[in-house]
């Protein structure tokens, strides 16, 4: 049962529009991968709702819809939140409406999806859209990738080519000399036309892709089809390369996590529920630098076992650290990934 949220909204018409879009995503999430999880497991457990506050609500917060290691999910959460800060006059921005997804499927078979679409709008009347999508497998699948391609490129166009070259920037990983996924799509500051606050390429874009996911876990959790040990080994080895770009790359994360302490689960929900600690430790040996100097933080969090557990303690200790690592150093934050 979903406990009533007691927190404010923000006041903006735009901002009003952002929100109840955002909502609608994460109800056609919510319900389709709910559906398909009953479908191979009809005792599946249900998503678990999560409040979180901004400023004990003042400021607005959020849901997020979650789950952790299922007999369908390794790791799945899906957050809609909504800060504003329409009582303080000496803060220029209004607000910030944004849903964050990832889903990390349990078979090895099924890609992991990130998906973010968020609206930032001044107290000026301006704002802009950020628009994220990118399939993640674990184990490449030819017809997949083809078909989240194609619909990001019938969804959007005219911005398709110029999302994809910055998304295959940002979720470059340097150290591993490869992208974490197959298939990206990144625009920030976004307008469609000027002055427009028009939801019409979000909103297009964010069921394209949620429906096109559908299809995708439909049809590669086939459960007559039984993974193999050597599947999950594979697995368990890319979900440790998504939790080493979140954690040494991703702005994103890190910008959550230092603006404010108080959705850390939510902003952590992105990493997988199971990682290697050896294959972790091997990337070490490709870092030098600062960057070294955090993942050997990041990496004594970690029980000292070959496969770690990626608990809520644990990703409250990583955002513990990570936090306290940039307040204290800053100016790097400037060497975290770039969209542009």
């Amino acid at each position: 049962m979903v406990v009533k949220i007691q927190r404010e909204l923000a006041e903006s018409l735009d901002s009003i529009n952002a929100y109840a879009l955002v909502r609608v995503l994460q109800f056609r999430l919510l319900n389709g991968l709910t559906d398909i999880a009953r479908n191979h497991d009809s005792e599946h457990p249900p998503f678990s709702a999560i409040e979180w506050l901004r400023d004990t609500g003042v400021h607005g917060g959020g849901i997020r819809y979650s789950i952790s290691n299922s007999s369908f999910f390794n790791q799945a959460s899906m957050n809609v939140s909504q800060v504003h800060f329409d009582d303080s006059p000496m803060i220029s921005l209004g607000s910030v409406t944004a849903i964050s997804v990832i889903i990390h499927p349990l078979n090895p078979f099924t890609p992991s999806l990130h998906f973010h679409i968020c609206w930032t709008e001044s107290k000026f009347g301006q704002g802009t859209w950020r628009l994220m999508f990118d399939l993640n497998p674990s184990i490449e699948n030819r017809w997949a990738k083809s078909l989240f391609i194609e619909t990001l490129k019938e969804a959007a166009p005219e911005q398709y080519e110029e999302a994809k070259s910055i998304g295959d920037k940002y979720f470059y990983i340097p150290a591993l000399r490869r992208h974490r996924g197959v298939a990206h799509f990144f625009l920030e500051d976004f307008k469609l036309k000027q002055n427009s606050t028009e939801t019409g390429l979000a909103e297009r874009l964010g069921k394209s892709v949620i429906d096109c996911y559908f299809d995708i876990v439909e049809k590669t959790s086939n459960k007559f089809i039984s993974p193999k040990a050597e599947d999950f080994e594979r697995q368990l080895y890319f979900h440790s390369v998504y939790f080493f770009q979140v954690l040494t790359l991703d702005r994103g994360t890190m910008a959550g996590l230092i603006v404010h302490d108080q959705n850390d689960l939510g902003v952590l929900a992105s990493l997988p529920y199971w990682v290697s600690k050896p294959t972790l430790e091997a990337f070490l040996e490709k870092m030098d630098g600062h960057k070294k100097e955090l993942f050997q933080i990041i990496l004594s969090v970690l029980p000292d076992q070959a496969r770690c557990e990626i608990t809520d303690f644990i990703r409250q200790k990583i955002a513990n650290k990570l936090r306290n690592y940039y307040l204290l150093n800053p100016r790097l934050l400037r060497e975290l990934a770039k969209s542009n």
